[in-house]
């Protein structure tokens, strides 16, 4: 088995010290199982001197394969990540940002399954991602976000109108992309303050006719929903700025909308989508926020694989 050449990317502002703590010990345990990668840490601006208290914690062995840069102001996500990127001398890149955490063990499996395959499944997918756990503040699970479903419905009807891909953020929390992919797209565009993941993903999607993205179903990802979280805090901004990204990469694919709207928050029963409202059919809590396209006049084109209750 070859190791996978990873590198592993994680910003860093304003970030509670105890999140960091629990997003480094995560990372410490993986390390220290026998699995090399190289760590890319970014201080964006953050003047707390944050750095002196990494060095206390990250495992002194990992701080040796890993690159603390510090920035004197605050560039965001977007620059910081593409600075993280270029920094590392890596065939695969991936985000741990810094108030989650990574599941150890079930990382270990992906990696050594990803460590397996052959150079003609690279030549294939240029990004792997993976199932992803919903924790509250004290990153206890909440539910695990399953995306088999709408990964299969992404491979059926990839490159058209209804591709779930073009509305629905799925594809998040642990995304193994090949970092020659991620260089040719141009990686982040600079200019998205939000949304910046899913604009990367799409334009790396329509890179390929065919489906170009592999996913496994092991949950691998802690995400935290934080309160001072950007997602929280600055929702009504991400919102706009979804709705222009999805419109984007309609018209580079040539489709007639008019333009986004979102549509509300989701969780997948049976194939269909049910709003987080329909209680009967909303057990398992794994959302998805779903934007849809509406015509000219302002009505919704609505998707054969989504049922909205009100």
């Amino acid at each position: 088995m070859s190791p996978l050449d990873l590198g592993i990317i994680t910003p860093i502002w304003e970030t509670d010290y105890s999140y960091l703590k629990e997003m480094v010990d995560s990372v410490n345990r993986i390390f220290r199982s026998g699995i090399t990668f190289k760590w890319s840490i970014i201080i964006d601006g953050d003047e707390r001197g944050i750095d002196r208290f990494l060095r206390q914690i990250i495992d002194p062995l990992l701080l040796q394969n890993s690159i603390i840069t510090i920035l004197d102001k605050r560039h965001g996500p977007s620059f910081v990540r593409n600075l993280g990127a270029n920094s590392l001398d890596c065939k695969f890149i991936c985000w741990l940002d810094a108030d989650d955490a990574i599941d150890t063990q079930n990382f270990i499996a992906v990696y050594k399954e990803l460590s397996l395959k052959e150079k003609f499944f690279w030549n294939k997918y240029d990004l792997v991602y993976t199932d992803s756990c919903d924790c509250n503040i004290h990153l206890k699970v909440i539910s695990i976000r399953k995306k088999k479903i709408i990964h299969d419905l992404h491979c059926k009807y990839k490159n058209t109108e209804i591709d779930p891909l073009l509305g629905v953020d799925f594809v998040y929390q642990m995304q193994f992309i090949r970092k020659e992919t991620f260089l040719s797209v141009g990686g982040f565009d600079e200019k998205k303050i939000f949304g910046e993941d899913v604009d990367l993903i799409l334009r790396i999607s329509e890179k390929s006719k065919k489906t170009n993205f592999f996913h496994l179903p092991i949950s691998t990802y802690y995400y935290r929903d934080n309160p001072s979280g950007r997602c929280n805090i600055e929702w009504e901004e991400l919102k706009n700025q979804m709705e222009s990204i999805y419109l984007e990469s309609s018209k580079r694919q040539n489709f007639s909308f008019y333009k986004y709207r979102y549509f509300g928050e989701f969780g997948l029963y049976k194939n269909i989508f049910r709003h987080m409202n329909d209680k009967e059919y909303f057990y398992n809590k794994s959302l998805y926020d779903i934007y849809l396209p509406i015509n000219e006049n302002n009505q919704t084109i609505s998707r054969p694989y989504i049922k909205y209750n009100e």
